[in-house]
């Protein structure tokens, strides 16, 4: 599973902003921990419940009302090893509104050379709010590798796949076909990509309730494919790992309950003996169609260990946007 130590400077992440000031950018990321970035001087907006791909800048221990506390240092514009022919691809890039001209929009995608244009008919097209300095994915409609022209659009930008060609191209956001290979004791499984890439899709992001239903029959996981999103790359390591979460899958933030608000009723999903129990409750806030949204609830907070098959009540006290946990 994901933790602190799990954070380094060679690692880039899928983030949901949390919070965020002219100056300072909270962001959810994987493992439900936060990432601080700063945002002087580079020219950025973002909102919370922006979907964002971060590089990791560093980590830090440090005393805090007596007590030790962590800190994951991130940027939100930094695309080091990335190339124009990356761009084509991997059929999405992460950038900036950098400037208003008139029938169009000027977008910086991070990369050498390249120049990101984004026509006001697109942005009409997919109804999407667009202005100065404002982060986003993009899609990749068109490269032209002489004059390094990248024609983007902010249409389809969740259902557009990437075709992996090399692991210094791979990065946070791209939705990727996977195969099953193997289970791991953890919980987890390895999966495979592209070509040749092998990933890491753990439990908690592996949200697919035939998947499971299929599992408990004994059916072979491997003859059919899935999609998933890129997570986490430790280019270090060379790990990759993956989430199937729907709202992550749509480059959305999750819907989630309000902190205060008291749950009922819900259904115990896994519990991890050293760190807690994930539930799962019924939700109409925002379809018609109740939907299945999940509680984490700390080892220390379950009135029982083992925790109940049923869970008769429970308080909102925090959320992890990322994951799309209520805690």
């Amino acid at each position: 599973p994901v933790r602190f130590a799990s954070y380094h400077d060679q690692v880039l992440a899928l983030g949901v902003v949390r919070s965020a000031s002219a100056k300072h950018a909270v962001v959810s990321l994987p493992g439900a921990l936060a990432g601080h970035a700063s945002l002087e001087g580079l020219q950025v907006q973002v909102e919370a419940g922006d979907v964002v791909s971060c590089a990791v800048l560093g980590t830090r221990l440090y005393r805090k009302g007596g007590k030790q506390a962590k800190r994951i240092d991130v940027a939100l514009m930094r695309h080091d090893g990335l190339r124009l022919q990356d761009l084509a691809t991997n059929g999405v890039a992460f950038g900036r509104i950098a400037s208003d001209e008139g029938r169009g929009f000027l977008v910086d995608l991070g990369v050498p050379g390249a120049t990101g244009f984004l026509s006001k008919k697109e942005t009409l097209l997919s109804k999407d709010f667009v202005a100065p300095n404002r982060l986003g994915f993009f899609r990749v409609a068109k490269v032209n590798s002489e004059t390094g022209v990248v024609s983007a659009s902010t249409s389809k930008v969740d259902r557009v796949k990437a075709n992996c060609a090399s692991f210094p191209a791979l990065r946070p956001g791209l939705l990727v076909t996977c195969r099953h290979v193997q289970h791991l004791k953890d919980g987890s499984r390895l999966v495979r990509f592209g070509d040749s890439f092998a990933g890491l899709l753990e439990k908690d992001h592996d949200d697919d309730d035939e998947a499971r239903e299929a599992r408990e029959e004994g059916e072979d996981e491997s003859s059919s494919s899935f999609d998933a999103r890129i997570l986490m790359v430790d280019r270090a390591e060379k790990v990759v790992r993956l989430s199937r979460l729907p709202h992550l899958l749509g480059l959305r933030a999750a819907s989630l309950p309000a902190i205060g608000a008291s749950l009922r009723d819900l259904a115990l999903v896994s519990f991890e003996p050293k760190v807690g129990a994930l539930y799962s409750f019924s939700s109409e806030e925002t379809t018609t169609t109740p939907t299945r949204q999940r509680v984490f609830v700390h080892v220390s907070s379950l009135a029982t260990v083992p925790p109940p098959k049923v869970l008769a009540a429970a308080r909102v006290t925090g959320r992890a946007p990322l994951e799309g946990w209520a805690v």
